[in-house]
């Protein structure tokens, strides 16, 4: 089982050792807007999939509760349960749930839109 010390080390190891940010002028990017801006989309994708591969292993033979508004978090979950204002809507896996067209559907469409149209 992963401990949070070696969590956080995977977690911050694929950092560059140079700042995307012009520390003298914070908030001005260097360099290319666009180029900057796929640099730090190209590193929260990877901290996304750092976080998930650590999650993955702690829950492996375990009950877990997650409460997630990432969808990425909680998509191969045995069961998601979808609450909308404190009520239950929505229960399945990932293919059940988009498979009904509902709101767990409409939420994962919008937040993984451009990463499909890739």
């Amino acid at each position: 089982m992963a401990t949070v010390h070696e969590i956080e080390q995977r977690l911050f190891s694929w950092a560059p050792r140079e700042s995307a940010m012009d520390w003298d002028n914070v908030g001005h990017l260097v360099g290319d807007p666009e180029q900057e801006v796929e640099r730090i989309l190209v590193a929260l994708d990877i901290t996304e999939r750092v976080v998930q591969e650590a999650l993955d292993r702690l829950m492996v033979g375990r009950t877990s509760f997650v409460i997630a508004h990432r969808l990425s978090t909680i998509k191969n979950a045995d069961k998601i349960m979808v609450l909308e204002k404190g009520q239950l809507i929505e229960q399945g896996n990932h293919d059940e749930l988009m498979a009904m067209d509902g709101l767990y559907a409409h939420l994962y469409k919008i937040q993984y839109r451009s990463k499909e149209a890739k």
